[in-house]
């Protein structure tokens, strides 16, 4: 198994967390920015559409939990940035 971690600045624009990865079998979102990072699974994620991320607050998907890990998932704010932390681990 093997675990990626990376920082992605996400603003008012929906921006990409997680690309689609068949191999990939958990994934965790930490929003470390100073607003709400509202997710999706694609591009035309809103404000209104997306689930919340919040500040401070982290997002985990495991497979083994039957949670969705290997589609894309995006994220926009209402304009502010934020940081997002994604890690993932593969197979």
């Amino acid at each position: 198994m093997a675990r990626s971690s990376k920082q992605v600045t996400v603003t008012g624009v929906a921006t990409l967390l997680l690309a689609f990865n068949a191999n990939r079998t958990s994934a965790c979102l930490t929003n470390t920015g100073p607003v709400t990072v509202f997710t999706g699974p694609d591009t035309t994620v809103t404000t209104t559409s997306g689930d919340e991320l919040y500040s401070g607050m982290p997002e985990n998907y495991e497979k083994k939990e039957g949670d969705d890990t290997i589609s894309p998932l995006y994220g926009i704010t209402a304009g502010t940035s934020a940081v997002v932390t994604v890690e993932e681990d593969t197979d």
